[in-house]
């Protein structure tokens, strides 16, 4: 009888203590007697190592064989040496974005990768008035609860860190120097998705402090892909209708019809195509993946790909050693001070 995977995985990790555990990934790589396996655990007192593997024997997880051999049982070998990235997500910005992130995940995860993906989401619970000046003018309000993120996806031992946000990705090299796991960059994948769509000119949506730090115009420019931007008084209508998302969770019809008339006098000004650079903005225009493209859709592609080994060699870790890695393993992430001055605009970073 052939059981899943995923089973085995759950079953392992309720039924075995953390020394049968750790017993079992030292098993997948060794190869010898019992008595040299016995004999290679340090630290541990044979009696209780040999107690463990006869759990583990009774369970019918190893066995041993004439010649003192102790091997794993094929479908837990499997199960132990399968490849299960995790995605790590920074949530909370807002919190019905991130909610739709994670609903995609796990549909395009069915949908390409023939699984549920495994996501360890580490939320942000911003306030609200802080978030409307963030977006407003001072994106750097927003930092001290992103780096706090990170480091903890970092101390779960995911994989890779994806952040649904787009106003954050002005700060992201100061979160890969923190992080020991790479953080997939929503600019890049939306210089990918062009290219290889061959946009000439995109008009852009979002935030006024992603518009006004040039984070996409000037990504795109190096690649000979112009942007139009809506003007003082289209910008207000913009962010007026993120603001209105974060405010209440929901969208009206008014503000869809509004950004429906920027949409259409931006490509009157010369926009191949639109990009929505605000993952709160998903919430009210639909992508069409030829028009209009959503930033959110396309770093969900990009983290679900990530899933698959022949796009991405992630390391070889047994599943059961991650269960206890996220148990018993500090955090890697260096230590990092920051100090924020009156004007809330001028910070150090200090290792």
């Amino acid at each position: 009888m052939i059981v899943g995977t995923l089973f085995i995985k759950r079953l392992l990790e309720f039924s075995l203590s953390d020394k049968q555990k750790l017993l079992l990934v030292k098993l997948v790589s060794f190869n010898g007697t019992a008595t040299q396996f016995v004999s290679s655990i340090k630290d541990v007192p044979k009696s209780t190592v040999w107690h463990n593997l006869r759990v583990l024997q009774k369970l019918g997880i190893v066995t041993f064989g004439n010649s003192h051999s102790i091997e794993i049982n094929k479908h837990v070998r499997d199960a132990l040496c399968e490849k299960a990235p995790v995605i790590g997500v920074v949530g909370g910005f807002g919190p019905e974005t991130t909610a739709e992130f994670f609903t995609r995940l796990i549909s395009l995860s069915r949908k390409l990768a023939k699984g549920r993906p495994k996501v360890v989401l580490a939320n942000a619970a911003v306030p609200l008035d802080l978030e409307k000046e963030a977006i407003s003018n001072n994106p750097r309000l927003l930092l001290p609860f992103a780096i706090d993120c990170i480091k903890k996806l970092n101390s779960a031992n995911v994989d890779f860190i994806v952040i649904p946000c787009n106003t954050l990705h002005l700060f992201i090299d100061i979160f890969r120097e923190l992080s020991d796991v790479p953080i997939i960059s929503i600019v890049d994948e939306i210089i990918s998705e062009f290219k290889e769509k061959s946009v000439k000119c995109a008009g852009l949506l979002a935030t006024t402090s992603t518009i006004n730090s040039n984070l996409f115009q000037n990504a795109l420019a190096k690649e000979n892909i112009n942007t139009v931007i809506p003007n003082d008084t289209e910008q207000e209508s913009i962010l007026r209708a993120i603001k209105n998302v974060l405010r209440t969770g929901q969208t009206n019809k008014t503000d869809s019809k509004k950004l429906h008339m920027i949409i259409s006098g931006l490509k009157k000004r010369g926009a191949d195509v639109i990009l929505l650079a605000c993952t709160d903005l998903q919430l009210i225009i639909a992508s069409d993946g030829s028009e209009i493209f959503d930033t959110m859709e396309i770093l969900a592609n990009s983290a679900v790909n990530s899933l698959n080994p022949a796009v991405a060699q992630w390391p070889e870790r047994p599943a059961v050693a991650r269960e206890v890695a996220c148990s018993t393993q500090a955090c890697g992430t260096k230590q990092t001070l920051i100090n924020q001055k009156e004007n809330n605009k001028t910070w150090t970073l200090k290792n």
